[in-house]
């Protein structure tokens, strides 16, 4: 036998590869963006209650809570995805 066909089936290769090399890409700049969103998103409120300014804290919820939460929703799918391309024992 071949030292190739010595890889176990969870080794990507070929289409399966590039997939997993995308979503893992996606995943990571999803997770930064969300995770810096809801940051902000955090901290405006906090100032925003520090300094009693209820239109500071209703505006960035308005802002920011849909791009965060679409952020965070493609991390997670992106995740989900990745653990089927790399075939992950999820049983764990």
């Amino acid at each position: 036998m071949s030292e190739n066909s010595s890889q176990d089936d969870t080794t990507p290769t070929g289409i399966r590869a590039l997939l997993a090399w995308l979503l893992l890409l996606l995943f990571k700049i999803t997770l930064v963006a969300f995770l810096v969103l809801g940051t902000v998103l955090v901290l405006t409120q906090l100032a925003g209650a520090l300094f009693a300014q209820q239109t500071l804290v209703s505006g960035a919820m308005d802002v920011l809570f849909a791009p965060t939460t679409a952020c965070a929703a493609i991390t997670g799918l992106a995740g989900f995805a990745i653990a089927y391309v790399l075939k992950w024992d999820t049983s764990d």
